[in-house]
Order: C-alpha cells, then structure tokens, then sequence
C-alpha cells in the first residue's frame, strides 16, 4: 500500500522557488500599495485576498503560465499552486479581474517596493566606479530582450500603456527571483565574483530574500 504525506507541505521541498513566493507577496503592505481590499468573483465564490491573485500570478509567469484560465486549471491541479493559494481555487474571470482592477498597484508592488530604497543610491556608486557599473551590466541586468527569448513571450497578453507595465513587472520580478535563487546554490560557478558586483544591484535584495527562505 503506497502511503501519501498528510500535509501538503511535505510535497514542498526546503528549496522549492513557491516558498519565495509565499514570503515575498507575505511582506507587502497591500493597501498602501493600493491594491484593493478584496477580489470579488462573479460565480458565487467567496471573495479573495489579493495576495493570494498576486503569487498565483507570480508563479504563472515563473512558469510560462500566462493566461488567466490556464491559472484557474493551474490552481486545481497542480500541488505547488495549490500549496501557495492554501487550496483556493478562484475562476478565470475573477484571476483577470484582479489584474484589470490593480494595475497601478501591481505596478507599484513590483517596481517600487523591492527597488525604492535602491534608487537614491545606485547615480552616485555608479558614478564613482564606471568600470565595475559596466560589468555588472554584462553580468546581472539581463536585457528584456533576453527574457523575452528565454520565456517564450514574443507579446504581451494585455493591451495599453498601463497594462503592458505590469506585465512586464511582473515578468522581470519573476525572472530576478529565478536568478537569485540559481546564485544562492553552492554548485554555481563563479558565484563569489558574482555576488561581488551585486553591491550596485538590487539583486543583494532577492538573493537576501532566498537565503531567508532557506533557513
């Protein structure tokens, strides 16, 4: 008689990229970043946290999942998406919605929040040391051109200036997860030269949030 684990957890491993999912979006100030208070969906579900629409968004992008109904099959099938929404199960329409309602603040969520205290920084480093802003260039800020390649996203889902921004955060947010979860392993070449050039990126900021995660 084959025996399954009684928790879902025991199918996530330690290392599994879900668990720098559920911390990341688990830190967000959601209302100050202007998300709304809930997700209301059209078929008679209850209402959602929008964090939970957010890492089902974040792991679909992490995967190449991009479509709001392959999402909604995602969430019922897959154990690491069942894991991050704890079992919720929201529709298609309720997944879109929650983008179409939240642009601004997913927007916000991605591009400020991880990145703010960075920016009054980065002109000055940058300035006084041109040479090692130049290699890390050529080492951690991968050109979208780049992820688009990798990912198989030759065009954006959505339409209008607004829309293509989040999902294009959305993108790069997942895609610097993916990275810094490769330079956190021990077998990585090169990796002590690399996290040298991290001090001028943000990445110091993922590759914190990876090493927290697997604690």
């Amino acid at each position: 008689m084959i025996l399954f684990p009684e928790s879902i957890d025991e199918y996530i491993n330690e290392d599994n990229t879900v668990r720098i999912i559920e911390e990341y979006i688990e830190q967000l100030d959601m209302k100050e970043l202007g998300f709304k208070k809930t997700v209301y969906p059209t078929i008679g579900r209850p209402p959602y946290d929008p964090k939970d629409i957010l890492k089902l968004y974040l792991y679909g992008y992490l995967n190449r999942i991009r479509s709001s109904r392959r999402l909604e099959h995602e969430a019922s099938r897959n154990i690491e998406a069942i894991w991050l929404l704890k079992k919720l199960k929201p529709d298609f329409k309720t997944i879109a919605d929650c983008r179409k309602d939240n642009k601004k603040a997913l927007s916000r969520s991605i591009f400020r929040h991880i990145d703010q205290n960075f920016l009054d920084t980065i002109d000055l480093q940058t300035e006084l040391n041109k040479d090692k802003y130049k290699l890390r260039q050529m080492i951690v800020e991968h050109p979208f051109g780049t992820i688009k390649r990798s990912w198989g996203a030759y065009y954006f889902l959505t339409r209008r200036k607004i829309s293509v921004t989040t999902e294009m955060a959305i993108s790069f947010l997942t895609y610097n997860m993916k990275r810094a979860w490769i330079f956190t392993r021990s077998d990585v070449p090169m990796l002590p030269p690399i996290l040298d050039f991290l001090d001028l990126s943000n990445y110091n900021v993922y590759i914190a949030l990876v090493k927290e995660v697997k604690k």
